[in-house]
């Protein structure tokens, strides 16, 4: 059994942005999070492979309507319809 093991999780995004921010190197960032919070701080890297694009399915039940974020990300997945 293990015991006294100390399990890591990473930072949240503005504790990312925060040591981004200080110059502590470079953090993977939403980028609305980075127009809303990063006050200017911040270049992004044209790296190869980024952005990165994924697959993304929405379901919800026909009887029950989606609450502001379920009709935001609907409205929002809309603007990439092809």
């Amino acid at each position: 059994m293990l015991r006294n093991r100390r399990i890591g999780r990473p930072p949240d995004h503005l504790v990312l942005l925060g040591f981004a921010l200080q110059g502590f190197g470079w953090a993977e960032l939403p980028r609305h999070l980075v127009e809303r919070f990063g006050n200017g701080g911040l270049v992004e890297l044209a790296v190869p492979g980024y952005p990165k694009r994924m697959d993304v399915d929405l379901v919800w039940r026909r009887r029950q309507a989606l609450g502001p974020a379920g009709q935001w990300f609907v409205h929002e997945l809309l603007k990439f319809k092809p």
